[in-house]
């Protein structure tokens, strides 16, 4: 479970805005440098800060690394991997930005807490799956017990472009039993969008909300998300033998795929029998055997190959 969860916070851009800018985030990470004189280098790319640490005999140099992304946001809790587990150095670099960053959104009145923590509390390896709560409403039983209400604490546009798993941990806290999901397949290559972003939520049935609005806690609350484009073929892979394999590379980048690549064979000699540039197969996920079927789905990105007779060259 953790796994996955680090996979998922991981694949997530992290959003530097008016709580903190990126180039606030680089001043602490520079001046933090200057207070660790063996830190030698240190490279920023997004909320990953890379570093250099000269050992103590000067002759050599380790590096360690701290992630600053919690799932989206700088909110001081940070993931750390150093080559050198004897140093205290990595812990000591990460406490001093995690302590500033910290101390520089408590300044502003800006969100502060650990998202990881809120999710890590929040959500099981069941409510990860389903993406909601298993709720079996009990008609009979809720005619004679006193109902139950909730306040989400967030209003319904700050809600919007957070990864599910955040705002399903937030309903969960505020309450909420009844949440469904509803994946919205629009990301391509094209998009911004990142997988699991949440497009809206409704909850009893509007999308538009206060923070502090009061709901039954029962009600049903749907999450939008985004999630990768999905492509219907409307044949099978066999019809592809024999075209020019640019040909038929075109018109699966017409359909919207964008993952191919052309592998050739290099098995002619005359080019009598078997024309160059000719398609032999059209396969998915690097496995000969797995083809195109008819009306089935494909997520836009899946790996295809298109194996073709070439000259040996």
């Amino acid at each position: 479970m953790r796994l996955h969860l680090e996979e998922s916070r991981k694949s997530i851009p992290c959003n530097f805005n008016e709580e903190i800018s990126f180039d606030e985030f680089c001043q602490i990470i520079y001046k933090t440098k200057k207070r660790i004189r063996r830190i030698k280098n240190i490279h920023i790319e997004g909320a990953t800060v890379l570093c250099t640490v000269e050992s103590q005999t000067g002759y050599s140099t380790w590096d360690f690394y701290v992630d600053f992304n919690d799932w989206g946001h700088i909110t001081g809790e940070a993931w750390r991997k150093s080559d050198n587990l004897d140093s205290n150095i990595p812990k000591c670099f990460e406490n001093i930005v995690s302590t500033q960053i910290t101390e520089l959104l408590l300044s502003r009145n800006a969100i502060s807490g650990s998202f990881s923590n809120l999710i890590y509390s929040n959500l099981n390896e069941t409510a990860m799956l389903s993406l909601g709560t298993s709720y079996k409403p009990k008609p009979f039983r809720e005619v004679f017990m006193k109902k139950r209400y909730a306040n989400v604490f967030i209003g319904s546009d700050s809600l919007k472009n957070e990864h599910i798993y955040i705002i399903l941990s937030i309903l969960k806290s505020n309450g909420f039993v009844n949440i469904k999901s509803v994946p919205i397949k629009d990301i391509n290559s094209k998009s911004n969008n990142y997988i699991q972003q949440v497009a809206y939520v409704t909850i009893d049935g509007t999308n538009q909300f206060q923070a502090g609005t009061r709901f039954q806690n029962d009600v049903e609350v749907v999450i939008y998300y985004h999630e990768k484009q999905e492509i219907t073929a409307h044949f099978s892979g066999k019809i592809f033998k024999n075209q020019n394999c640019y040909d038929v590379e075109n018109q699966l980048h017409a359909l919207g795929f964008s993952n191919i690549t052309l592998n050739p064979m290099k098995d002619l000699v005359t080019g009598w029998i078997r024309k160059e540039y000719n398609v032999y197969k059209v396969f998915l996920e690097g496995k000969e055997e797995n083809t195109f079927r008819k009306n089935k789905a494909y997520k836009f990105d899946i790996n295809i190959t298109i194996k073709y007779h070439s000259f040996k060259k």
